[in-house]
């Protein structure tokens, strides 16, 4: 046994199942990529390993999509997987089996599934309502590379996609702006809670019971020096003087954060929300239409206080350091054609078994296992991968 495969239909609550005739059109999607795998020289041989194929029919979850989605039109999902195992032999009664048991990497090619953010930090979310995901605005994912004609993102995912079609839409400055107040909300609420427990302490130590605290202790664990060692005495008495001086300073500069560098921890959030609700207010609808970026703080002072939004957001080409907002475009996707069309072809684990350079894949470590561990997973993934005719691939999805 080589190469075993099973198809399985999952179905998904509300979305409408594939039927006879396109579980008919899906299966030979799935078995061309298989067949492309099969054919290279490492999936012909099958020295020393076998595959398990997992094959399915997967709805799209409806809670991924826009409430405005028609399930009834929507591209159908679906999948294969690969799992290489070595061969191990078992002793079963006198009889020698293969073993079907045991872990190995996987990797699945999806059909018609958004890749989404691809790992790119989300900056803001816009509620859908209880039955819907969030809209995540999420900093645009990076084209690092291509290989066999499929463009690999933020070194992670290969993806064969229709020409002339855009995978992510701009996000509008406007709906980012809206979205990113309750952070800033939260930022300047942390800010002022932080400011409130500074201004406790300093009404504390400011008031004379805290002095008359701090007098009586003293003379508690040095009142007898007075008389024995006036001149410890007195040094000592001069360092409380000077501690209570300290703590009296130090209390009122931090209730009373200054407009510098170390009043930027209460300032950067407060400013931030009023900045930005007052932009927000005087915003144009041309101007809430254009395209947004978003600029990370990364150094001091200018990050302090900034913990739910780390950056600003602006207009695309604002500034140098300004990336590109963007949100998962479902436009992309054609209502018109067949559900069980291939409008886009994912390799979700390719970054995991490998990093591509110079146009060359490269194992991460797995053509080099344990001594004691034979080669299977990752590294028959990225041999069968060097070797595939990836036009098969290209050619399967809708031009």
């Amino acid at each position: 046994m080589h190469w075993k495969s099973t198809l399985a239909v999952v179905a998904e609550t509300g979305v409408p199942p594939a039927t006879a005739a396109e579980r008919a059109a899906i299966v030979p999607v799935l078995e061309t990529i298989s067949a492309m795998l099969r054919a290279t020289p490492e999936g012909t041989s099958g020295q020393g390993f076998w595959v398990n194929e997992d094959r399915r029919i997967v709805g799209q979850p409806r809670y991924d999509l826009p409430p405005e989605a028609p399930m009834a039109r929507w591209p159908l999902t679906f999948e294969v997987g690969f799992y290489p195992f070595y061969h191990e032999d078992v002793n079963s009664r006198g009889t020698w089996r293969l073993s079907v048991n045991g872990e190995t990497a996987s990797a699945y090619f999806h059909v018609n599934r958004h890749p989404g953010e691809v790992g790119r930090p989300v900056i803001v979310t816009e509620d859908r309502g209880r039955d819907h995901a969030p809209t995540a605005f999420y900093l645009r994912p990076r084209e690092t590379g291509r290989f066999g004609g499929l463009v690999v993102y933020e070194d992670q995912i290969l993806v064969a996609a229709r020409p002339g079609r855009e995978l992510w839409a701009p996000a509008p400055l406007g709906r980012l702006m809206r979205g990113a107040l309750p952070r800033l909300q939260e930022d300047a609420k942390t800010a002022e809670r932080r400011l409130d427990g500074y201004r406790a302490t300093n009404a504390e130590v400011q008031a004379p019971e805290w002095e008359a605290k701090q007098r009586a202790e003293f003379e508690k664990n040095n009142g007898a020096l007075r008389t024995t060692r006036p001149q410890n005495y007195a040094l000592r008495q001069q360092n409380m003087e000077r501690y209570i001086r300290l703590k009296r300073d130090e209390a009122a500069a931090a209730a009373n954060p200054p407009r510098d560098a170390t009043g930027a921890w209460y300032w950067n959030p407060v400013d931030a929300l009023a900045e930005t609700t007052q932009r927000l207010q005087a915003l144009s609808a041309a101007d809430a239409a254009r395209p947004a970026c978003y600029a990370e703080y990364t150094t001091s002072p200018a990050k302090e206080g900034r913990y739910q939004l780390r950056g600003r957001l602006d207009v695309v080409g604002a500034s140098p350091d300004c990336v590109p907002v963007v949100m998962t475009n479902w436009s992309y996707f054609d209502l018109k054609l067949p559900r069980s069309a291939v409008q886009l072809l994912v390799l979700r684990d390719f970054g995991r078994c490998t990093k591509l350079a110079n146009g060359q894949l490269t194992s991460n470590d797995a053509d080099n296992p344990p001594i004691d561990v034979p080669l299977q997973g990752c590294g028959r993934h990225v041999r069968m991968w060097r070797d595939a005719d990836w036009s098969r691939a290209l050619a399967l999805v809708v031009p």
